[in-house]
């Protein structure tokens, strides 16, 4: 099923004859609650990563059918622009680190794009690992000094952030132990993630999306329909 096709057409005045005609356009403006239902219904969907070089309609078409329910991929994902917010092929994503950064592959991946303070906690019973979290925080290379209120480099045990492309060097750590035989401990590591990095972890985020389960396609497809034609 075409997408557009079944949004409803309004009429829009036109610019030539001062208004005095209309052109009919599709109003792109229309939304349906339904969506917003079953797009919270996690039961109706499964998670999938994309694989390099797939697209909406390369999908949809394998796992749904027809290129033409590729608009199912993209609205229960959000997904407005199809190619930026769809992952990028290796070339696609050199060429656009190439022109937002304006410089050279080499140089993007040996320029600093930010540093991360990451915080990993790990919780012990009797010494055998029970879970393990990381956060991480986009972090200022510089601190305010406390003598002088000036700010200054950020240190790390004496030594500065790491300055070598995309590496890590280790903060505190902070062990607790309780009676119940419950160990908590808590480590810090700083890292620098240069341009290339950041941009490639970002395309690789995209990779996973929703799909929704192939036997409820029909039923989205009519209700959808519907709901075009009769407003409510």
């Amino acid at each position: 099923m075409d997408y557009f096709t079944q949004i409803p057409a309004v009429a829009y005045p036109s610019i030539e004859n001062s208004g005095a005609s209309n052109v009919v356009l599709t109003n792109i403006l229309t939304r349906s609650a339904f969506i917003q239902e079953i797009m919270e219904n996690a039961a109706l969907f499964y998670e999938y990563q994309v694989k390099d070089g797939e697209t909406a309609e390369i999908i949809a078409d394998k796992l749904y059918g027809s290129v033409g329910r590729a608009w199912i991929v993209l609205l229960f994902n959000n997904i407005q622009n199809a190619f930026y917010d769809f992952p990028l092929v290796q070339e696609q994503l050199n060429a656009l680190i190439e022109s937002k950064y304006d410089m050279s592959l080499a140089t993007a991946q040996s320029t600093i794009h930010h540093y991360e303070e990451r915080v990993t906690r790990t919780i012990l019973f009797n010494g055998v690992v029970q879970s393990e979290e990381e956060n991480t925080y986009i972090i200022s290379s510089l601190v305010q000094d406390d003598t002088t209120g000036v700010a200054v480099s950020r240190t790390i045990n004496e030594s500065p952030l790491p300055s070598i492309p995309d590496t890590c060097l280790d903060g505190s750590t902070a062990t607790a132990t309780f009676a119940d035989g419950i160990t908590v401990v808590t480590s810090t590591k700083y890292c620098n993630v240069t341009n290339y990095t950041y941009e490639f972890e970002e395309n690789e985020k995209r990779r996973s999306i929703r799909l929704l389960d192939v036997q409820y396609v029909v039923n989205v497809e009519n209700e959808f329909r519907r709901l075009m034609r009769n407003g409510n």
